[in-house]
């Protein structure tokens, strides 16, 4: 039985202890990027009407009454991050609801540290927090294209 449990346990650390493949990808990047792009965007929903009708009695022993109404549209803001870290340039977006940070408080064209994770990236706020927004595009710069002096083609 001893014999049996240190085989499994000398096979389980060959399995996590081995080296990745040659081909894997690493899971994240990090380094100074610059900060390209900053947009937000407000888009305006239609929503259904709310009515509330608040009844008190104030300190003479009156009876108020409040009535409102909510205008029947909802308001959603995102954000878009544009940044360029070494060869490739990530756009993301984060939602602009009043708990996320506005990144619009960025200087466009800064210095910027970045860490790029498979769909999203992480940047390092100016206060020392992080910001994070997920990737939607990922582009490969022209000057990462070049070899030798000649433009490769992406078309065969």
């Amino acid at each position: 039985m001893k014999r049996f449990e240190l085989l499994l346990a000398g096979s389980f650390a060959a399995v996590l202890l081995s080296p990745p493949p040659a081909g894997a990808e690493v899971p994240y990047k990090c380094g100074t990027g610059t900060l390209t792009d900053v947009d937000a965007v407000i888009e305006t929903f239609p929503a259904e009407r709310h009515t509330r009708v608040v009844t008190k009695i104030n300190k003479r022993g009156e009876r108020e009454t409040h009535a409102d109404t909510s205008s029947g549209e909802r308001h959603e803001k995102t954000y878009t991050v544009t940044v360029q870290l070494e060869d490739m340039s990530y756009t993301a977006q984060s939602s602009g609801n009043f708990w996320n940070f506005d990144p619009t408080r960025l200087v466009i064209n800064d210095p910027i540290g970045l860490c790029v994770d498979r769909n999203q990236i992480i940047l390092r706020r100016p206060d020392g927090k992080d910001y994070k927004a997920r990737i939607v595009r990922a582009v490969r710069t022209q000057a990462s294209n070049q070899e030798g002096g000649r433009t490769r083609s992406a078309l065969p």
